[in-house]
């Protein structure tokens, strides 16, 4: 049981920029636009995606995987060398009886971990990234927002909680006052940037 609960699992993927230094595609309404990159299934790392799928290593943790390969080789090596024994009267040496079980031990492996995968819960925290908040409409809450003076913006990220930020208008001309509907970009400093969204 120790094994189930302790390892180490790796998502491949990540955050793309649109290269103008803004992400500005807007929400439709409450989900986000994907990346332009997931869009058109653009996906780095295909080819170790591919053998990592096929393997069964991408959806359990890796001392799960490792756990499970041990016990398959081990049991298909005794399997076969006692029904050897059994029929024949004689067993092979260890290198063969090795190599003879290495490929259905990584088979029966790739099966038992896409079985398990199916079981494990795939997320387990409401935590988000700041990234995460740009290009999503929020309310200014607190304040005038102006150049040079944030004011408070309520926005709702993707699991549905309240999330309070300060941001300034995009346009040094812009002033939003409290109750004003925004559209929220994050900006090359990390800085949010308003637009108006009405």
């Amino acid at each position: 049981m120790l094994l189930l609960t302790v390892g180490i699992s790796t998502e491949i993927g990540g955050d793309h920029d649109s290269g103008l230094g803004l992400d500005v595609t807007p929400d439709v309404g409450d989900h986000v636009a994907p990346p332009a990159s997931q869009e058109v299934g653009i996906h780095s790392g295909a080819t170790s995606g591919s053998l990592l799928d096929l393997l069964g290593l991408r959806g359990v943790p890796l001392t799960v995987w490792l756990a499970f390969l041990a016990a398959s080789y081990a049991a298909l090596g005794f399997v076969a060398q006692s029904a050897l024994s059994a029929a024949l009267g004689w067993m092979l040496p260890a290198w063969p009886a090795g190599l003879a079980a290495a490929v259905p031990a990584l088979l029966v492996t790739a099966r038992a971990a896409r079985v398990l995968a199916g079981m494990l819960p795939r997320e387990t925290t409401a935590a988000v990234s700041e990234k995460a908040f740009g290009r999503r409409f929020g309310d200014v809450t607190v304040g005038v927002a102006r150049a040079g003076s944030p004011a408070q913006v309520r926005v709702t990220d993707q699991h549905g909680n309240l999330q309070y930020l300060m941001a300034e208008p995009l346009d040094a001309k812009d002033e939003f006052c409290e109750g004003t509907r925004v559209l929220m970009l994050r900006g090359p400093d990390g800085h949010y940037r308003l637009l108006g969204a009405e």
